[in-house]
């Protein structure tokens, strides 16, 4: 698949409407999507009825029919999700690091003019549809389970999914550990190199779609705990991998394909470090469900949040009082939020 430029999904919709169609997705695309991603399987068929050839998913076409809606029709978050999904089957983790990429820039730039339409539950029209389709590992999408058995590691010619990869370093059978060792010879060290930055991109991006959600939902927006799990997996294992092989893995994060180092006052994205996190997160979520009244859930969820940020936001959170914040940035010579070059005493 060529590369998609992603300014051109993130266009305002021709037309006196910007948010464009709201019912496109509903009664137009998705009923196409259910076709394209419809598979057929031996056992649905009997001996006389069997066809030569069993559909299967057309995912390139699901991709380009996504694309077109986002252009053209409306600035849906569920068919970004699908797009996602289509890229990530057609790409792997390049594919996936675009979507999520996507996704975090539409609820960043496009909020007042997405589909759904937000009405007076944001949560309701707009998170838990994004949840659906992106978090729920045992239904519809089952996205994050998804990208644990897709087979995304490895070289192009013959990759394992996470599942695959794992089951074969806990093996202890001489054909599985022979195995193991021809895939790791046959794999281009920069293969993993890249797989694993993408696999960091990927989770910055998810980070930064999380972030601006709770921005717009409060502490009732979707974490994507689940695909934030599957992914840290994903990162680690290919950390793992070159460790193996005698190489640093890169810490730094890309975004649109552009190199940057992360900057002093930016905490790392090590994936340990983000299950920890997660692991939070997903505490709050079950004393939330346990006891809705309690404080204690949203503070950790708060907690969280701030302890995910670098340190000059951190300290535009925390602190109110500009005065005070600008003496602490004169302190520590951080820059005013305009741009303002200060020195430290």
């Amino acid at each position: 698949m060529p590369p998609v430029d992603l300014e051109t999904l993130l266009r305002p919709v021709p037309g006196d409407h910007p948010e464009g169609d709201a019912s496109h997705f509903a009664l137009t695309l998705a009923p196409a999507l259910r076709e394209l991603r419809r598979e057929e399987s031996q056992d649905e068929f009997t001996d006389a009825t069997r066809p030569a050839v069993l559909k299967r998913a057309d995912w390139a076409e699901v991709a380009r029919q996504c694309e077109e809606s986002l252009r053209e029709k409306a600035k849906d978050l569920r068919t970004a999700c699908h797009l996602t999904e289509a890229w990530t089957r057609c790409e792997g983790l390049a594919g996936l690091s675009q979507g999520l990429e996507l996704l975090a820039q539409l609820v960043e730039s496009c909020w007042d003019r997405l589909t759904p339409l937000e009405g007076d539950d944001p949560v309701e029209s707009r998170g838990v549809p994004l949840a659906n389709l992106l978090d729920d590992p045992d239904r519809g999408v089952c996205f994050p389970s998804l990208l644990r058995t897709l087979p995304l590691l490895g070289e192009s010619e013959s990759p394992l999914s996470f599942v695959a990869w794992t089951r074969l370093r806990s093996a202890s059978s001489p054909d599985d550990l022979n195995r193991l060792t021809s895939l790791r010879d046959n794999t281009v060290t920069e293969v993993f190199r890249q797989q694993h930055q993408f696999a960091l991109q990927s989770l910055a991006s998810l980070e930064r779609l999380c972030s601006v959600l709770e921005e717009r939902m409060g502490d009732a927006s979707p974490g994507l705990l689940n695909v934030r799990s599957a992914l840290s997996d994903l990162a680690g294992l290919l950390a793992d991998e070159l460790k193996q092989l005698g190489v640093a893995a890169p810490g730094a994060v890309t975004t649109d394909a552009e190199m940057i180092e992360p900057s002093d006052d930016e905490p790392q994205r090590d994936p340990a470090r983000e299950q920890l996190y997660a692991l939070l997160d997903t505490t709050a979520e079950r004393l939330r469900a346990m006891e809705p009244h309690s404080p204690v859930p949203y503070l950790i969820k708060r907690a969280v949040r701030l302890g995910r940020l670098p340190f000059p936001r951190l300290m535009e959170q925390v602190i109110r009082e500009p005065s005070a914040l600008s003496e602490l940035n004169r302190e520590f010579g951080i820059a005013e939020p305009d741009g303002t070059a200060v020195l430290a005493h």
